[in-house]
């Protein structure tokens, strides 16, 4: 997800991601300064207006600062020592454990946790989730199934050589990339071998990206597909109803039988000196079942809140009974990933 980033200084950041929607007053007593800079990759296709908006009938005052899921991440250790954000939202379950690891997020209690699956709630009250995107395989409808892989691994394959997107150089800041490359070498975990991996995944990996057309810095996921250099990409689950928007085609999913890696989104705020009050009444608000049905609404959102269920789009509740979650180890995972990236930038990235 790509938008303009705004940078300055500012008394509080938050992250978030976005129809009309009711909206609560911020409670005047708790801060005079309502400003509220925002870290988040879910601010484009018009969903960081949407919240600057809906936020603002609220009495916030939004600076919005878009980054990749895995660039948030740096962004806010690198400032550990003068944080900038105040909240960070749109980062998964793997950017939020590392930072919680690192004593960057300031432990709240959010008023809408009870609305939440017990089982979704994993931060220990240090980051709450919000939505979940389904990480998938598609191609356009009238490629035949039986031209389609049928799963992840067989992409690592001579079989599918050209036919395929992957990540490309100058992309390895984005949440879904990271991920993507995780689903890869997940099979192959192996605690003592190289970086976590063993032999044969680096193997699988180095043959998956030669194979593979190279995804350019900023393009749509749906792009190389689209235009005929690819005939299988893969998007974020909210995406699918972009596709026929942007392009004019319906995109075909593909259920692969090593299941689907998930992005679930959190919020979370900033460890920092002063009053954060304002930010966690925005976290509060955002999580809301009322601005969570307005979101997943507009945006096809898969929210998590379960008092907003009935305005999750039926597609998303046909995914979820379409393909099987694949879980990918979020210790495995923080260990790792920077050197993954690493070596695949010396090593496949050209």
């Amino acid at each position: 997800m790509n938008t303009k980033t705004w940078l300055g200084a500012v008394a509080a950041v938050v992250v978030v991601g976005g129809g009309a929607v009711a909206v609560t007053a911020v409670n005047g007593s708790q801060s005079k300064d309502k400003s509220i800079v925002v870290y988040s990759n879910s601010f484009s296709n018009g969903r960081g207006e949407w919240i600057q908006q809906q936020a603002a009938k609220a009495g916030f005052k939004i600076k919005e600062v878009q980054l990749g899921s895995g660039d948030l991440v740096n962004r806010v250790v690198a400032e550990k020592n003068k944080p900038v954000a105040d909240v960070i939202y749109g980062s998964n379950q793997f950017g939020f454990d590392e930072l919680a690891n690192q004593k960057l997020l300031k432990p709240y209690t959010a008023s809408w946790e009870k609305e939440e699956p017990t089982s979704q709630i994993t931060g220990k009250g240090y980051y709450y989730p919000t939505d979940q995107e389904k990480i998938v395989l598609v191609a356009k409808p009238n490629v035949a199934k039986s031209a389609l892989p049928t799963s992840w691994q067989a992409l690592t394959t001579p079989a599918f050589a050209g036919q395929y997107t992957v990540p490309g150089k100058g992309t390895l800041g984005s949440g879904t990339n990271l991920i993507v490359i995780a689903q890869i070498l997940s099979p192959y975990r192996d605690d003592h071998g190289d970086l976590g991996v063993s032999e044969a995944g680096w193997t699988a990996l180095a043959n998956y990206f030669k194979n593979g057309v190279q995804l350019k810095p900023n393009e749509l996921f749906a792009q190389p597909v689209n235009d005929d250099r690819a005939k299988i990409g893969y998007t974020f689950s909210s995406d699918l109803a972009n596709i026929p928007n942007t392009f004019k085609w319906q995109p075909q999913v593909i259920t692969p039988t090593d299941g689907v890696p998930v992005a679930t989104e959190q919020i979370g705020l900033v460890n920092k000196s002063g009053n954060t009050k304002t930010a966690e009444a925005f976290a509060n608000w955002f999580g809301s079942a009322k601005v969570q049905a307005a979101w997943a609404k507009k945006f096809h959102i898969n929210t998590l809140n379960q008092q907003a269920q009935t305005s999750v789009p039926a597609f998303q509740k046909q995914l979820a009974q379409q393909v099987k979650i694949h879980n990918i180890d979020v210790n495995w995972y923080n260990k790792y990933v920077d050197q993954w990236v690493e070596k695949i930038n010396l090593n496949d990235l050209k």
